[in-house]
């Protein structure tokens, strides 16, 4: 399997390097929204700034632009191509396909992050993490549990054109209602009721008390919990739906 894993890997590298899209409209538009509000947004003196609040959360909309629209359609696309159908008659296993979609994702995420504390850190002066394990854990949970939303909508989806009209959707949504963007305490009463429905509101908390150091405080457990059963459930509901090719029954 190493030596299939790391064939594949690469394969997935140099995917990533010739069709950088999906790659840099993750990094590109979060990026550019936080320096937009950054600077739209002044410290007010005696009180905390937009980068304070948002630094965190702009690195949750860097995770759910590579779900969205890396992951989603990536997954889609080369089912639906027949890519899957014919490695699967290879002696490539399997698992080793999982693993360097997701590898070369999470490397989008990765990069993502770092952007975002040297953005804060050089452009508005933001200390960087004073708990980096809790923001480590927050980031990883957050991933896992919106990949595995991912790959559960990749599961019942057939084209890879749907699959990114309803990415495109769905984004919307998971942005303004999750507070990623602007404040959720501006929204209407049942706007704000609506967003703790929303996974990535959930994502956004944990990032933020992570930053602070206090992931697993009590404004965070619950939100905590919630991406917990999120995950294992969309897991659950991967093992049963997806299939390898389109022409699977």
């Amino acid at each position: 399997m190493i030596r299939g894993l790391s064939g594949y890997m690469a394969m997935e590298m140099r995917l990533l390097v010739r069709e950088p899209l999906a790659a840099a409209l993750a990094l590109v538009l979060p990026a550019a929204n936080y320096l937009l509000f950054g600077f739209v947004f002044p410290t007010p003196e005696g009180s905390d700034s937009y980068v304070n609040t948002y630094t965190p959360s702009a690195t949750g909309l860097v995770i759910l632009t590579v779900a969205l629209f890396g992951l989603l359609p990536g997954l889609v696309g080369q089912r639906d191509s027949g890519v899957f159908r014919r490695l699967l008659v290879t002696p490539l296993d399997p698992r080793a396909i999982l693993i360097s979609t997701l590898s070369r994702n999470t490397l989008v995420i990765v990069v993502g992050t770092l952007q975002m504390i040297a953005l804060g850190y050089f452009v508005f002066n933001r200390e960087v993490p004073a708990h980096p394990a809790q923001l480590l854990l927050a980031v990883g949970l957050s991933a896992a549990t919106l990949f595995s939303l991912a790959f559960l909508l990749g599961s019942a989806i057939n084209r890879a054109g749907t699959a990114f009209g309803i990415a495109a959707i769905l984004f919307q949504p998971m942005l303004f209602l999750s507070g990623a963007a602007m404040p959720v305490e501006t929204l209407p009463d049942f706007a704000q009721a609506a967003s703790e429905y929303v996974p990535m509101r959930h994502a956004v908390r944990i990032l933020r008390a992570a930053w602070d150091g206090n992931l697993f405080g009590p404004d965070s457990r619950l939100s905590l919990l919630i991406m917990v059963t999120l995950l294992v459930a969309c897991i659950a509901g991967c093992v049963r739906m997806f299939r390898w090719s389109t022409k699977e029954s």
